[in-house]
């Protein structure tokens, strides 16, 4: 649940995110097996080898524009990932704001694309939290919120993008290039901003 302001407190019903999910895949045609299991990292796994992860992200670094993807659904992680990975170079994965932050600092992606409405830590406090801490790492929110107030105090993060979940399919990629070249993407149908 979000916990910023009364409008954070209106996040969707399961019921929207049963729907994208099957409306991405159905428009994308993705499999659901992917490379992309083996990216989620267990909080044992990274708190006990730091470094390790450290020279793992080192070593995948291929030039292209490094991810970490952040979703409290484990299925939009993996629908994203999917749709990014010939593209990007996915290096992690999280189900929520505390664990992003915790992964941002082990693996340093230059770019977190992240949800708002998530447990344990929303994506704008997230946001927030990596700005204040000098991470150099560029924002892009997906979201399913279309509310004044969600995108608003999201781009006051200093956050690059926001995509509509329900635009994934056609907006996300362009969104992440222009946050790498420090240009700002907002979904055009939030055209009242």
């Amino acid at each position: 649940m979000c916990e910023s302001s009364s409008a954070f407190n209106r996040c969707r019903t399961r019921d929207l995110q049963v729907g994208f999910y099957a409306y991405v895949k159905a428009t994308l045609q993705l499999s659901s097996a992917s490379f992309c299991t083996r990216l989620s990292m267990s909080a044992a796994e990274t708190n006990s080898d730091r470094t390790a992860a450290k020279a793992t992200a080192v070593a995948l670094d291929s030039g292209r524009p490094r991810l970490l993807i952040v979703d409290d659904q484990d299925e939009v992680r993996r629908t994203v990932a999917e749709l990014l990975e010939d593209t990007f170079r996915i290096i992690g994965m999280a189900e929520d704001g505390e664990r992003a932050i915790e992964l941002a600092s082990v693996l340093h992606p230059d770019v977190v694309v992240l949800d708002i409405c998530m447990p344990v830590l929303n994506g704008i406090d997230a946001a927030e939290r990596l700005r204040a801490s000098g991470y150099p790492t560029k924002v892009v929110f997906l979201s399913m919120q279309d509310d004044p107030e969600f995108v608003s105090a999201a781009l006051a993060t200093g956050a690059l993008g926001y995509v509509l979940k329900s635009s994934v399919g056609t907006e996300l990629i362009s969104a992440i290039w222009k946050a790498v070249e420090g240009r700002r993407f907002i979904s055009p149908a939030l055209c009242w901003h």
